[in-house]
């Protein structure tokens, strides 16, 4: 374990020992530092800690917008099952809040699954969706996350 897993994994101790909300909060912190390839197990762990954590505290947006970087994680991995799944869960539920932003990041995520997949003509169709959403709910994606889903589902 290097030096800086040891002091990561003393902080989240440390906040462990606090509230739950805060937990939550600093679980999905560490989830960017666990998203190379190698920490990929890690963060998958962090996530669905988050997501559990965030959920007994009553925080189902922070638990869904884990779940959609649980997604991303599967997507990055290659498990697209896996990825679709989770997108079509966050997708229902920023749904039922109307969440603009976070429909548009599904629907994305979706887009580059069916580029994964070899459908081509229907990932193509939902990253313009993505792309015309995005200009009515007068936003632009991340740059990394727009990198993520359209270097797939951009191209195809």
């Amino acid at each position: 374990m290097s030096a800086d897993e040891r002091y990561r994994r003393r902080y989240l101790d440390e906040f462990r020992r606090t509230s739950v909300d805060r937990i939550a909060r600093i679980s999905v912190l560490w989830i960017a530092f666990e998203k190379d390839p190698g920490g990929r197990e890690t963060a998958e762990e962090l996530m669905r800690e988050s997501m559990a954590l965030s959920r007994l505290a009553g925080d189902e947006q922070m638990a869904d917008q884990t779940n959609h970087s649980l997604a991303d994680l599967n997507l990055d991995r290659g498990t697209l099952d896996e990825a679709a799944t989770l997108y079509a869960e966050s997708l229902r539920l920023a749904v039922k809040r109307a969440e603009s932003r976070a429909i548009v990041y599904c629907i994305a995520g979706i887009a580059a699954v069916l580029a994964g997949r070899g459908k081509e003509e229907d990932a193509a169709f939902l990253w313009g969706a993505a792309e015309g959403a995005e200009v009515r709910a007068g936003f632009r994606m991340l740059a990394s996350e727009r990198v993520r889903y359209s270097s797939r589902a951009g191209s195809a």
